[in-house]
């Protein structure tokens, strides 16, 4: 999932009404975009805020830290190269864990 602004500068919030008040104005920086990687579970899931370039050895970390322990699952894969990398699925294959791969994923949130 990536999430991006309309807004390269950062968003503002205002109390409704008061739009040229300085004291009512709260700007804040923001990133542009982020992705987050996301596990759900029958009991309960994580969520991995991502602030770099996903490459194998980046997304072995996230899975080694965000797949759960001791419960079945199958893991959802799309195209992406760190998916597809060899290191990736020596990782995968050395600790045992079924994925799928799926071509085209469409999240709509």
């Amino acid at each position: 999932m990536t999430c991006k602004t309309h807004y390269p500068k950062g968003y503002v919030w205002r109390t409704k009404g008061t739009r040229l008040d300085p004291k009512n104005v709260n700007v804040q920086n923001i990133e542009k975009g982020f992705m987050i990687w996301g596990c759900i579970t029958i009991n309960g899931g994580n969520l991995i805020r991502i602030r770099e370039t996903v490459k194998a050895s980046t997304y072995i970390q996230i899975l080694a830290e965000g797949l759960p322990d001791n419960e079945e699952f199958i893991l959802l894969h799309d195209n992406a190269t760190s998916h597809t990398a060899n290191d990736t699925k020596d990782w995968l294959d050395r600790n045992k864990i079924i994925y799928l791969r799926i071509f085209h994923l469409i999240v709509s949130i």
